[in-house]
């Protein structure tokens, strides 16, 4: 069975990576992140949420047909501060930052600080322009209800592989069935208690090999068959 893999790691079939994250406070909730070489989840000076996307639309075009079984995410963690806890996904429900530089993957991320017109915030998903429903994507508009993968994060200095479940499969059959959409994540802490922190590192850690990956094995659809009917004719 083939595997198609998406992100900024040496060889993925499909390069490019969105990701950022969010972070609540008096001073970080209009803060942009886009540049930075990681994402914390749970609590770093507040409570932080990651955002993460990749573009299924040439995979679409590629296999337009293909049999998706299994999708996995491989995160690498760096740091874990205070107890273990589950770094969880959920559906994000809106293109964040896709307004930005005609769909340039490195800019609709954010530019960093300061923060930039239509940068993805705590408050906003597009600064200046867009609020979430609820600020840190909480709302019911903004992500989906649904656990779609999780991950127990015990250790530091390793990767750790989510395997979605059957909703997070049904999310990417239905997003990879619409050309264009951006297979999007609300990645979350199980734990946002003060001292609580998962450090994922980003699509823009200098060491490709430990930056976000997804990887889909799917089955390629059955061509037309080249047999041709055999005709008798009795005379």
């Amino acid at each position: 069975m083939p595997t198609a893999t998406f992100g900024d790691r040496a060889g993925a079939t499909y390069p490019g990576t969105q990701d950022t994250y969010i972070e609540q406070g008096y001073f970080q909730h209009t803060n942009n992140y886009g540049t930075g070489a990681s994402m914390p989840l749970g609590y770093y000076n507040d409570v932080c949420r990651g955002l993460l996307a990749f573009d299924l639309a040439t995979f679409h075009d590629d296999h337009p047909l293909a049999d998706i079984a299994e999708v996995r995410l491989k995160i690498y963690v760096n740091a874990l501060t205070g107890a273990n806890a589950y770094a969880r996904l959920y559906e994000c429900l809106r293109a964040w930052g896709a307004t930005n530089a005609g769909g340039n993957w490195e800019v609709n991320e954010g530019g960093g600080n300061p923060v930039h017109e239509y940068d993805p915030t705590w408050d906003s998903i597009e600064h200046l322009h867009s609020a979430w429903a609820t600020p840190g994507a909480s709302g019911a508009g903004d992500r989906g209800t649904d656990v779609l993968g999780e991950v127990l994060v015990n250790g530091r200095s390793q990767e750790f592989t989510i395997t979605l479940n059957e909703d997070g499969l049904a999310a990417v059959i239905a997003q990879k069935e619409t050309p264009g959409s951006r297979l999007g994540f609300v990645v979350v802490s199980s734990n946002e208690g003060s001292g609580n922190q998962i450090l994922v590192l980003s699509s823009e850690n200098v060491t490709a090999s430990v930056r976000p990956q997804l990887e889909i094995d799917y089955d390629m659809a059955p061509g037309p068959s080249s047999s041709q009917p055999v005709v008798s004719i009795m005379c």
